[in-house]
């Protein structure tokens, strides 16, 4: 008995010592709404600054003849991302979008609206009174240590007016932190990366941004603010041991095989 209860709590310590999750898209078909969906500790909610709706959406890059052929992974029925660190590679699979919904929306597919029959980003840009497309939030279960994605058809990188446009934030221990998608085109910066290439039908995969480069402890949620068209995807997080778990679970083993005397310990 003892030796499974020593087995088990190692087991539990191992489990907490770092772990890492993709978020996984590709269950869901073309159109699915995903707000308020637990994708494996992991929920996003959004914004649309342009209509009530806030529709996180996905949307397949492997189909053709969408409402969009810059997120399209085989645009105009050949090759690949024109431009970006995956250029020339396979589509992605599925990506999220915040939906279009006032313009050229043709509803839903099912009665009870979770799916839209033309999925199609918010493509409304940042400028004189209009504010951007919107955001995507992205809350945890538990506070990871970085957060890595991919971005899909991000033409622009320069922030606008009133806070709006092209950048992420991070949030975690009463702290934020802002991190534009020009800071990772700009060779000044410390998210620098000379791959990444913006441009019309652009894939590019950023590498994961870290807690302690962000100058935090812990992140518990991030937003990601869009100026115009854009979709993202491959969402990674990873974690580190919680302390405290690791100290109760030596507390506990200690206690368990402290009381049985000079048995072996495990």
């Amino acid at each position: 008995a003892i030796a499974l209860t020593c087995a088990a709590l190692l087991t539990a310590s191992h489990a907490d010592a770092g772990w890492s999750h993709e978020i996984d898209l590709n269950a869901y078909t073309h159109g699915t709404i995903i707000n308020g969906k637990d994708l494996g500790g992991v929920t996003i909610t959004g914004d649309n600054f342009h209509n009530s709706a806030d529709h996180v959406v996905i949307f397949d890059t492997t189909k053709t003849g969408t409402r969009d052929s810059d997120l399209q992974g085989p645009r105009n029925n050949g090759g690949s991302w024109a431009k970006g660190n995956l250029k020339g590679s396979d589509p992605l699979g599925n990506i999220l979008i915040l939906q279009e919904v006032d313009r050229n929306f043709a509803g839903y597919t099912d009665s009870s609206k979770t799916v839209v029959s033309r999925p199609d980003d918010e493509g409304r840009r940042s400028g004189g009174t209009s504010p951007g497309a919107g955001e995507l939030y992205f809350s945890f279960d538990r506070a990871i240590d970085s957060f890595g994605f991919t971005l899909i058809d991000v033409e622009e990188t320069g922030e606008f007016n009133n806070e709006t446009g092209f950048f992420a934030t991070f949030y975690g221990g009463g702290q934020s932190t802002k991190v534009s998608f020009a800071d990772l085109v700009d060779k000044d910066s410390i998210f620098y990366d000379p791959t990444i290439k913006f441009g019309n039908n652009s894939a590019n995969r950023v590498q994961a941004l870290e807690a302690r480069d962000l100058g935090m402890e812990r992140i518990e949620r991030v937003t990601i603010n869009l100026g115009g068209s854009a979709g993202v995807s491959e969402v990674r997080v990873t974690g580190v041991p919680s302390p405290t778990a690791g100290i109760a679970g030596v507390a506990l083993m200690d206690l368990l095989l402290g009381r049985r005397g000079n048995r072996k310990r495990c």
